[in-house]
């Protein structure tokens, strides 16, 4: 009997565990997601400068910025949906992907035309032109499109999105 009674204590908790709320709360699950976009956007302004400064260290920086958006894809992926509600992670998926190939392909292809140095052509000049014209269109779009999904999660969930310290210099830029 006493058997049967623990299966069944065992059992209900296991089923009320199933049904429980989320363990963190909206504040928190929204700032886990940002931060990991913090951290990938640190690593662009840190391109920006080398650029500005030691080109010949862009190539680590870039390298290491791939190395972060994989990390950040992996923490937000492992992430449930927020109460049934998965936009905000999967937009912020899109975004770090979008992040990580344009750090695989693009920059990669503009730092190389750069260390062309004084050999640097008209052509080169286009095509770094039309790369960031580019990028700069396709993260408009992914940006937007996550901007929507907090949005909604905040309005959702009753919560305050206050500005990312980041967006001003983010917008300079």
């Amino acid at each position: 009997m006493k058997v049967f009674i623990s299966l069944l204590t065992v059992s209900f908790l296991l089923l009320q565990s199933c049904n429980s709320k989320p363990s963190i709360t909206p504040i928190e699950y929204n700032d886990t997601i940002i931060k990991e976009q913090a951290k990938i956007i640190e690593l662009m302004f840190d391109l920006v400068a080398k650029i500005e400064t030691d080109l010949d260290g862009c190539e680590a920086v870039r390298l290491k910025t791939i190395i972060q958006c994989d990390s950040s894809i992996q923490r937000v992926s492992k992430m449930e949906p927020f109460d049934g509600d998965a936009s905000m992670k999967n937009t912020a998926l899109d975004l770090f992907n979008f992040y990580k190939k344009a750090y695989q392909n693009e920059y990669k292809e503009m730092i190389a035309i750069l260390q062309l140095g004084d050999k640097i052509t008209a052509e080169d000049m286009a095509r770094m032109t039309s790369l960031n014209d580019e990028l700069a269109k396709k993260e408009t779009s992914f940006d937007s499109a996550f901007q929507g999904a907090q949005a909604a999660f905040a309005k959702k969930h009753n919560i305050i999105i206050e500005e990312n310290k980041l967006q001003k210099k983010i917008d300079n830029n």
